[in-house]
């Protein structure tokens, strides 16, 4: 679903059959004993979604192979990748979601693949010879970078090893994806454009909207608002593309990018259908049992295990389509990311939010989690005694309409009075991701 090209230099990710020992990784650079010892021209990223169902025997990750093909500006098709021998093939590694936020019971259950394919520059340009040998303009790295390519990705069971060659039967259970590729110097083109101009902006939060109701759509809009205003970046996809009416007016400023899907939209489609989004309708749901327990304002349970997976695949998804940043924060449009050191000035947050992620970046930090405190809600019982105080104040209803009163006003510093700080009940910790090391997280941590 997703391609990247990172030019130079090894994938910050960490795939285990590629970086362990003893695994298919080193196996594979064995077949050449000046494998290991040549430097990159690029390493190829990939990420998708696929169906638990169709991946069994491939859940622990393993080895694969790419082949890609694509025609010159003379007409010429060229092809690459596809020779038989293995010391020939462009070898790539995966691994999966498997154990790593993958306990949604989601319904069909699926699973996230994130795949690396490393070309030294030997497999690039050709084995330079002392001039013996015409070294070629480029094979992988240089075609994905400037041209429509259509790729083949090639994944082997995870109990294979690369050594010795594959048999008959472990090709014939080989998982193979087709691709289509537009060229990858576009949006870096587009990013060196932004910084050129002075409006790029390098911290993000990121947001998955898969439900709606009437809160839903005024939340959005000042979500994108707010954080606009103190210098994010605001990243947003949108299920069905639901909310575009609320945040139409805000997509010509500077720094916003809204895309009407999700991921398990793009790759379920079958299921997320018009008929789909009818019956999962507009009215207030709980999440979790906890939250109908404690009184919040709904009338059904929702399908939170589709949706905390959606989010999920989404996220990991957008920080490949934005390796670019420095910081991608995780947040939901009732969360509200406030530093008290500064004060409630919108621009003294901005000059504290923006220089704390510079510092943190600088300092070669790699993921931030930061407590979430409940903020004007409902609790556990244990933090009031008070029965009607806390039957009072319904986490759903209070911040919602206070949401929905500010977009209705179009005031910014009216966001200050739905939250509070004078409750400190420790909740889900919130992700922010500045390395990009693990391919997948849970959308909360």
């Amino acid at each position: 679903m997703s391609v990247h090209v990172d030019h130079h230099f090894e994938s910050n990710w960490h795939i285990p059959s590629l970086h362990e020992e003893v695994t298919s990784g080193t196996n594979s650079s064995d077949q050449d004993p000046h494998n290991g010892k040549r430097p990159y021209a690029c390493t190829l990223r990939f990420f998708g979604v696929a169906l638990e169902s169709t991946v069994k025997g491939f859940e622990n990750g393993g080895s694969g192979y790419l082949t890609i093909a694509f025609t010159r500006s003379n007409g010429k098709p060229i092809f690459h990748g596809f020779d038989k021998a293995e010391a020939n093939k462009l070898h790539c590694f995966y691994t999966t979601s498997q154990g790593a936020a993958s306990d949604f019971k989601d319904t069909p259950k699926t699973l996230a693949i994130a795949v690396v394919c490393p070309v030294s520059l030997d497999e690039e340009i050709g084995a330079y010879e002392h001039g013996e040998r015409h070294m070629e303009a480029g094979r992988y790295c240089n075609p994905i970078a400037l041209r429509v390519v259509e790729g083949r990705l090639h994944l082997r069971p995870s109990t294979h090893t690369p050594l010795p060659p594959p048999a008959a039967e472990v090709v014939n259970q080989e998982i193979v994806g087709e691709f289509f590729s537009n060229p990858a110097k576009d949006r870096a083109f587009a990013i060196e454009t932004m910084k050129n101009e002075g409006r790029y902006r390098k911290h993000a939060v990121c947001t998955a909207m898969t439900f709606t109701n009437k809160f839903t759509g005024p939340m959005l809009y000042m979500f994108a608002a707010y954080y606009q205003s103190l210098g994010w970046r605001v990243i947003i996809y949108d299920r069905f593309g639901s909310h575009y009416t609320f945040i139409q007016d805000l997509l010509h400023l500077p720094g916003i990018d809204y895309y009407p899907y999700t991921v398990y939209e793009l790759a379920q489609p079958s299921k997320y259908n018009p008929q789909y989004l009818r019956k999962q309708g507009t009215d207030l749901k709980s999440f979790y049992k906890t939250e109908a327990n404690w009184g919040y304002t709904s009338k059904k349970l929702a399908d939170t295990a589709d949706q905390d997976a959606d989010k999920t695949k989404t996220y990991d998804y957008a920080r490949l389509e934005y390796t670019d940043l420095h910081t991608m924060l995780f947040l939901d449009t009732d969360e509200f990311f406030f530093c008290p050191q500064a004060s409630q000035n919108l621009s003294a947050q901005r000059h504290y939010q923006m220089g704390l992620h510079d510092e943190f970046h600088a300092r070669g930090v790699e993921e931030m989690r930061y407590v979430r405190l409940a903020y004007s809600g409902m609790g556990p019982p244990e933090l009031s005694s008070n029965q009607t105080v806390r039957s009072k104040v319904d986490l759903t209803n209070h911040t919602g309409h206070c949401m929905l009163e500010a977009y209705e006003k179009r005031c910014m510093t009216c966001l200050l009075q739905c939250w509070s700080a004078g409750i400190s009940f420790d909740n889900f910790v919130k992700h922010a991701d500045l390395a990009s090391i693990c391919p997948f997280h849970y959308n909360h941590y």
